[in-house]
């Protein structure tokens, strides 16, 4: 999954199939979403080894890639307050680096939601080090930024269940992109975190994001540890 090739989620990253149809059935308590249950939530270092188990376990022809994803907070006030250094790397080869983006978090309290925002480096080989060196992030302005096409997500809240799907009003668009992997659906439950793919088409959209149980191709990261304190610190 180079990043040309899956531009994730980043610039990404989550169902846990079951929880997220369990939200949408019967009844449905939906609250307003606070920032600060992504902020605490979110960051730490996951990986897919439990799918990747059960898929090589039951035979399966194309199993998923064994990555491990970084999730931790940075802090360049010129790009956003709650900001976020995300690393994909095979889990063998720490030193194999298929991507490395930026999530903004931003409140909609208008519709109780968090929006996410997808970026990728402009300059990524500058960048390289920030996972070891999260403090050279400080330096980060929105010219080093590009940001990704299709949508932001949406985050909402439903019986413990965090979920995001593609903010069909906050869309930039795909044209000349098919067959381009956009980010198109996130979970989080407890230490589980899954994201879910889909494909630009010919005619440079993707899937309707209004069904959460659309054919998308989901990666499916469980936390293993916490960022460490010095990259901790509160998002403000």
């Amino acid at each position: 999954m180079p990043e040309l090739a899956r531009v994730l989620l980043l610039p990404g990253l989550l169902a846990l199939g079951g929880f997220a149809l369990t939200g949408c059935a019967g009844h449905d308590r939906r609250a307003p979403l606070q920032l600060k249950t992504l902020t605490e939530r979110l960051p730490g270092t996951y990986d897919n080894a439990a799918q990747v188990a059960q898929e090589v376990a039951r035979g399966a022809a194309n199993p998923h890639l064994a990555l491990t994803l970084r999730v931790a907070p940075a802090h360049a006030i010129t790009v956003s307050d709650n900001l976020y250094y995300v690393r994909e790397t095979i889990a063998a080869d720490p030193r194999r680096v298929l991507s490395q983006r930026l999530w903004t978090l931003s409140e909609d309290p208008k519709h109780g939601r968090i929006l996410q925002s997808l970026y990728v480096f402009k300059d990524p080989l500058r960048w390289a080090r920030a996972a070891e060196d999260p403090e050279m992030l400080v330096a980060l302005t929105p010219d080093d930024l590009e940001p990704l096409q299709g949508c932001e997500l949406a985050w909402t809240e439903t019986d413990g269940l965090l979920r995001a799907v593609a903010a069909g009003e906050h869309c930039r668009p795909e044209a000349l992109k098919e067959g381009m992997l956009l980010e198109q659906r996130m979970t989080l439950h407890g230490d589980e975190l899954s994201l879910g793919e889909a494909e630009v088409g010919a005619d440079g959209k993707v899937a309707a994001p209004a069904l959460f149980d659309t054919d998308v191709d989901f990666y499916r990261f469980v936390r293993r540890a916490s960022v460490a304190p010095s990259e901790s610190a509160t998002a403000h």
